[in-house]
């Protein structure tokens, strides 16, 4: 047998071999199956990663700020109006929607809120945003650039350090939506991530309901 006929016998059960390991699982029952993606989960995805998304799931599905109270601060608002802790006492509940104007997910969505905070407020429900990457005159500019082209009307918080410290650096993401009740209560409910008007709307009246059921 020639040299490279050898050769070329060698690389190919080599080869062979290679992809049994990459594409054939194999069960306890001895059974095999192919799996090329259950060999990429196993062996190119790091088994921390996992844990972290895991962890991240769970952090999502959980309110960071469930049963707390909302601190006194004084905000501004984008017309430099100085807003604090009593706006909540205003209105039967309070949706807080939090941003960046980094954030294209939350840009997208705020047409909907617009149209979501003129439907709530017809059951005394109100709806602010936080801005969470402006900070007195940073960001302002363009912030005022988004509200308009987004046809947004309702009242957006320039948070004060409070605000930052308590409420928007609570969370690792951007938009959150909470739910404040009319004493200042943090609600357990809360929306990881951008959602539809459809669904704000659904999630507020089962508030509203479970409020009137008390």
């Amino acid at each position: 047998m020639k040299k490279k006929t050898k050769i070329g016998l060698i690389i190919g059960a080599v080869l062979l071999g290679l992809m049994g390991f990459i594409f054939i699982d194999v069960h306890p029952d001895g059974t095999i199956s192919l799996d090329g993606d259950g060999f990429y989960k196993r062996h190119f995805m790091n088994k921390q990663k996992f844990v972290n998304l895991e962890e991240k799931a769970e952090a999502l599905a959980t309110n960071p700020l469930e049963d707390k109270k909302v601190p006194a601060f004084k905000a501004k608002d984008m017309d430099g109006n100085e807003i604090t802790e009593k706006l909540f006492k205003e209105h039967k509940l309070t949706m807080v929607n939090i941003w960046g104007t980094f954030c294209g997910p939350c840009i997208k969505e705020m047409p909907d809120l617009e149209k979501l905070s003129k439907e709530i407020s017809k059951k005394d429900v109100n709806l602010v945003g936080i801005i969470a990457d402006v900070k007195k005159d940073k960001n302002k500019k363009e912030a005022e650039n988004i509200i308009k082209k987004t046809g947004v009307t309702y009242v957006n918080l320039i948070p004060d350090q409070v605000l930052l410290d308590e409420i928007v650096n609570k969370f690792d993401y951007v938009p959150a939506s909470i739910f404040i009740d009319q004493q200042g209560n943090i609600l357990k409910k809360h929306v990881a991530g951008a959602n539809s008007y459809e669904e704000y709307l659904e999630i507020v009246n089962k508030l509203l309901e479970r409020n009137n059921n008390k």
